[in-house]
């Protein structure tokens, strides 16, 4: 399977208006997203690290997915994910009440001939490994063939809950992941998809 995104974060809180946290648009050079080893404990904010795995690592190439009407639409150049590969992360500063939401542009190039469910992004704590909301990616096989694929959100470990819509292969989509703290335990909190 293969995987291009663009990606854009922004945080929302219930008294203040939407500040953009972190937005990559992959304008680097061509090759190996990560640049090393992650060092949580650093807060290193300057780029992306390889969290875990060591194959199939996320690369950058040429060219950019382009949605009609998203404001970087068609700038930049894209990732790549094939396969079950390495987990890369990109620390930003902490957020922990209101709304965040991350955003991207994706494209399935080539649907993997299994329905196991895998993740390709999520939000996280890189301190602790949780990821507390992930964005999955199923395969639909109808009859013989494998037609499309579903997505769908999980909250902290929790059973992933698909969208119905059965989307196609070679077709760009705009994605939004959205996570709302809610005051208590973090199994209080509401993750949502939303899919255009």
């Amino acid at each position: 399977k293969l995987f291009t995104f663009l990606f854009a974060l922004a945080a929302f809180n219930l008294s203040t208006h939407a500040e953009l946290k972190f937005h990559e648009t992959f304008s680097r050079n061509i090759g190996t997203l990560n640049i090393g080893q992650s060092d949580a404990s650093a807060n290193n904010t300057n780029d992306w690290y390889s969290f875990s795995g060591s194959s199939n690592y996320i690369q950058v190439v040429e060219g950019s997915l382009s949605y009609a009407g998203y404001v970087t639409t068609g700038t930049g150049n894209k990732a790549e994910l094939v396969g079950n590969g390495a987990d890369d992360l990109r620390q930003f500063t902490p957020i922990n009440s209101g709304k965040v939401y991350a955003a991207a542009i994706i494209n399935v190039d080539s649907l993997k001939k299994s329905t196991t469910t895998d993740y390709f992004m999520a939000l996280g704590n890189a301190s602790n490994n949780i990821m507390y909301a992930r964005l999955n990616i199923q395969s639909v096989k109808t009859g013989d063939a494998f037609t499309g694929f579903k997505l769908g959100i999980a909250k902290n470990g929790e059973t992933v809950v698909f969208a119905d819509a059965v989307l196609s292969p070679k077709t760009n989509y705009l994605v939004v992941l959205e996570y709302e703290f809610v005051a208590g335990t973090t199994a209080n909190d509401v993750v949502r998809l939303y899919i255009d």
